[in-house]
């Protein structure tokens, strides 16, 4: 399986929980950008760490 693959779902499992708590959590006149709260955060983890894990395996392909 690839590793980007595992990441996603690695990250899916406590954003869906955050995702659930918030709903119930956030007062209901600030709900419209709710998805904007959990989305924004999810990605940008994702798609840091996918550059992070990337930007270390070449450096290391370069080492040896």
């Amino acid at each position: 399986m690839n590793k980007q693959i595992k990441r996603y779902w690695i990250l899916m499992v406590p954003y869906c929980v955050t995702f659930v708590i918030l709903l119930f959590y956030i007062p209901n006149n600030h709900t419209d950008h709710f998805p904007l709260f959990v989305l924004i955060p999810f990605w940008s983890i994702l798609h840091s760490w996918n550059f992070l894990a990337e930007k270390l395996s070449n450096k290391e392909e370069l080492k040896s």
